[in-house]
């Protein structure tokens, strides 16, 4: 995942998007995962694109928890013995 701002055309708005890219056979796409607001200038650009960095921290967090790789699995031995 990472933090997109995208220009309006002819407007001093600036979108702040968290995307994901996908790669399907040999195209690379690119999905949004979450608009996080409009800045109408560099100050507001600034704090949108810091809580989008936190807001994609959470989203990863939440994504790996999610999908474990490996799952945890503990194995006894039966033939010890108690001391």
């Amino acid at each position: 995942m990472f933090v997109r701002v995208k220009a309006t055309q002819n407007s001093p708005r600036r979108s702040v998007q968290i995307c994901q890219s996908k790669r399907v056979g040999k195209k690379v796409s690119q999905t949004i995962v979450r608009h996080v607001g409009i800045a109408m200038d560099d100050k507001e650009q600034e704090q949108l694109v810091q809580l989008a960095h936190v807001i994609r921290a959470k989203l990863e967090v939440e994504h790996s928890e999610a999908l474990p790789l490996f799952s945890l699995v503990i194995h006894r031995p039966s033939n010890l013995t108690a001391i």
